[in-house]
């Protein structure tokens, strides 16, 4: 007759049975578990660095309107977006930001807009005002050498015929010509380097030029013209011939 008394578990099945996943030793499982378990939750998300940085330099873009030296700052700022988004991007869930880095990114892109659209208008302004400058000495040249000084006289500015009335500037300009060491201009005109300069409290703009004067006795004279932005166009405010006052040697006026 069969032994039909409880027969104690055997040892091995049990090592079998928690080894095939049947139920007893949860431990067995622990080596099939993905690497990244619980790496998604957010318990675990943190905020990229580099998308912080990225934010804070876009606010700080600002600076840049005040001296386009500082365009560094903007340019960080779009470098730190970018690298923030590829490291979001690439961390599997496990960090957040892009928003900040986007923040960062288009405040970046705006003010460096804003600064350069500024130094091409500048720029653009800065060669048209050299340009005029230029046409300026050119046409006052033109006038000396055909004689009319009353054309030249009318190119200078109001506080340079204020300082030399018609009658002076013209017996002087007589006097040269006539005189046998001097003669008469034959040719006056720009060297073409231009400098314009704005005075910070009166807002005037000024501009500095060398000239070549040649003559009909004498070698070439190259004295520094000043000239002022007055009305339309610019005007004669003061040369090596009828220099300004001694408080007028800044471009100010002071």
């Amino acid at each position: 007759m069969p032994d039909l008394s409880p027969q104690p578990p055997h040892p091995q099945a049990d090592r079998t049975a928690g080894a095939n996943g049947d139920g007893a030793d949860p431990l067995a499982k622990l080596h099939r578990m993905s690497r990244t378990a619980g790496l998604g939750t957010q318990d675990y998300v943190a905020i990229n660095v580099a998308a912080v940085v990225s934010a804070l330099l876009g606010l700080a873009s600002v600076l840049a309107l005040v001296t386009s030296l500082l365009l560094v700052i903007p340019v960080a700022g779009v470098i730190c977006g970018l690298v923030a988004l590829y490291q979001i991007k690439d961390s599997n869930g496990t960090q957040t930001g892009a928003p900040a880095a986007w923040v960062g990114i288009l405040l970046s892109v705006l003010f460096a807009a804003l600064v350069g659209g500024r130094v091409v208008l500048d720029n653009m302004r800065t060669r048209s005002d050299r340009e005029q400058v230029i046409a300026a000495v050119d046409e006052f040249g033109r006038k000396l050498a055909a004689s009319d000084f009353l054309g030249a006289y009318d190119t200078f500015s109001k506080r340079l015929q204020d300082r030399v009335p018609f009658s002076e500037f013209e017996a002087q300009m007589r006097s040269r010509y006539a005189h046998e060491r001097h003669g008469k201009i034959t040719s006056l005109r720009s060297k073409g380097r231009v400098m314009i300069e704005t005075d910070a409290e009166s807002g005037a703009r000024f501009a500095t030029t060398q000239l070549r004067i040649e003559m009909q006795h004498a070698p070439p004279d190259e004295p520094t013209m000043m000239l002022v932005n007055e009305g339309p166009g610019w005007r004669i405010e003061a040369w090596g011939w009828f220099p300004p006052r001694p408080q007028q040697i800044s471009p100010a006026g002071r």
